[in-house]
């Protein structure tokens, strides 16, 4: 083995643990015994040989899958600014029949639509939006990293 090179456990950690970033997860999908799969979870992260395997293969999929963090904020801002007014019809009170005349950005705040019958029998369709709160967390947590400080450290 050359001295740069990761063992083939170290290889599939660094593969495994690009998957879902869960080291516990990636030690024991690479053949860690599960009992001790943490802490060489933990072990691992820290060699430096692994991380810099971590980094490549992470650079890697981002630049395969075009996806950046930026991408994420964008969706990220999408549903913390999402307002139940943009799938409401003004002249009905109820809401939109035609969603598809919407614009992308406001269909993405769309969890899920439910429709049901009335007892007079009119389709009522109801919609449901993903969590605007955890958005705003996840949003006020990379902006301003003191907006939601969990602990404070002296």
């Amino acid at each position: 083995m050359k001295p740069n090179q990761l063992t083939p456990r170290q290889e599939r950690f660094a593969h495994e643990f690009v998957v879902d970033r869960n080291a516990t997860a990636a030690a024991i999908r690479a053949g860690y015994a599960r009992r001790g799969a943490e802490s060489a979870g933990s072990r691992l992260l820290t060699n430096i040989k692994v991380a810099h395997r971590i980094a490549e293969l992470t650079e890697a999929q981002v630049e395969r899958i075009k996806f950046t963090a930026d991408d994420v904020l964008r969706e990220v801002q999408l549903l913390a600014t999402s307002n139940i007014a943009d799938f409401m019809d003004a002249t009905t009170g109820g809401v939109v029949q035609n969603l598809s005349e919407l614009p992308r950005d406001v269909l993405a705040a769309i969890e899920s639509i439910k429709e049901t019958r009335s007892a007079n029998g009119e389709v009522v369709r109801t919609l449901k939006l993903y969590n605007k709160v955890q958005a705003l967390r996840v949003a006020g947590t990379h902006v301003d990293v003191g907006a939601f400080l969990e602990k404070l450290e002296v």
